[in-house]
């Protein structure tokens, strides 16, 4: 089989595989998106996922929401906002809002064992510690009591794996492991401030876990005014009101800007494959032809200026040449005008002949001369220079 031929062969093989591998993705869903959501998201219903607390809270009649603009600040009309194990950091300008908010009498509940936890918690001034060798101990409610209703022992290993440390002495502790605070609360401005070092309770598998759900709806119950509850998806990726998409394919499929691209990449890759041109036979390398000489270049030159009639720029290029030639020794400017030039020249060399270098500047400097005369001044020229 002749080259172009296999090669034409190939490329359509190749653009009906793109082909049909573009359509199976197009009709293919993706076997499990929900692996692609954060964990402790709202809209998560995977196991570390938050929506059947969200679920949950909509049934007991609070209003609910996740509400996400394009500059991070919490709903003023939020009472508390649920900050579950966030998966991006806080900016410190976020922080700033965040606390500005509470500050103003809003609750946060901050749930989470992760650095993007702590890049929020320490605007407050607590950090994550480790439990290490308390992981055998539970986790035991502490005074106060809460009431609605009393959560029992928590399994620390299921849960708790960090407890809280700070400067502060006016936080209360609520839930504790081998006595080191794991769930505490304090003032903050007219708000309150809820730290968890776990968001496990919160999540969809915990709630099934016996203390889990007594906890998170005291933790709910402190909201100090009314108000909804505002779940914090900012810092899960959700920057607008749009629904997520999962992952740049799904984009491609699912939006008109990516079938656009689509279309437009299947539309050239069909124009080049049918008006592109295989490469031919290798050419053979050109035969030696003999290098021209040096001088056919002055040649070429000298013949182009005389067919355009230079001949007055010759004569001026001879002159200045000449001045600047003979004044080199005594440093004298060719500028200088032709009888002050000869004098100053005179002066320094008493035998020079100066009325004839007088009459040779003269003639170089006409504007009308014949070829002849040209070839008989530069000739004239380059004696003087000998």
């Amino acid at each position: 089989m002749k080259g172009p031929r296999r090669d034409t062969l190939v490329a359509l093989a190749l653009l009906a595989l793109l082909v049909i591998v573009t359509v199976l993705a197009a009709l293919q869903r993706p076997v499990d998106e929900e692996t692609l959501l954060p964990p402790l998201a709202s809209f998560s219903a995977r196991p570390d996922g938050a929506k059947a607390l969200r679920l949950w809270l909509a049934e007991l009649g609070y209003g609910v929401g996740d509400q996400a603009g394009s500059v991070y600040r919490p709903p003023r009309t939020a009472a508390l906002a649920l900050v579950l194990q966030p998966t991006f950091s806080f900016l410190p300008e976020e922080a700033a809002a965040m606390k500005s908010w509470v500050e103003d009498g809003g609750t946060l509940l901050l749930a989470g064992d992760d650095p993007a936890t702590t890049s929020l918690s320490n605007r407050f001034d607590w950090r994550l510690v480790p439990l290490s060798a308390a992981l055998d101990n539970p986790a035991q409610p502490q005074t106060p009591l809460w009431v609605a209703p009393p959560p029992p022992a928590i399994p620390a290993p299921a849960s708790f794996r960090y407890a809280w440390q700070g400067p502060r002495n006016d936080y209360i502790t609520h839930v504790a492991v081998a006595g080191r605070p794991v769930v505490i609360s304090f003032q903050q401005g007219q708000g309150r401030v809820i730290l968890s070092a776990s968001a496990i309770p919160f999540s969809n598998q915990g709630l099934a876990t016996p203390g889990h759900g007594e906890l998170a709806l005291n933790a709910v119950g402190m909201a100090g005014r009314a108000g909804d509850i505002w779940f914090d998806e900012w810092h899960h990726g959700v920057r607008s009101s749009a629904p997520s998409l999962a992952g740049p394919g799904q984009w491609l499929r699912s939006t008109p800007a990516g079938q656009s691209i689509l279309l437009a990449a299947g539309a050239l890759f069909v124009a080049l494959l049918l008006r592109g041109r295989h490469f031919g036979r290798p050419a053979p390398p050109p035969t030696a032809t003999p290098r021209r000489a040096p001088l056919e270049q002055l040649t070429a030159a000298a013949q182009l200026g005389r067919r355009a009639g230079h001949r007055a720029a010759v004569l001026r290029q001879y002159r200045h040449w000449l001045k600047r030639d003979l004044g080199r020794r005594y440093r004298l400017d060719p500028t200088l005008p032709d009888d002050e030039y000869v004098a100053h020249l005179q002066r320094f060399d008493p035998r020079l002949d100066a009325p004839g270098l007088r009459q040779l500047l003269a003639r170089l400097d006409q504007a009308q001369a014949g070829e002849g005369e040209m070839v008989a001044l530069a000739a004239a020229a380059a004696r003087w220079l000998d």
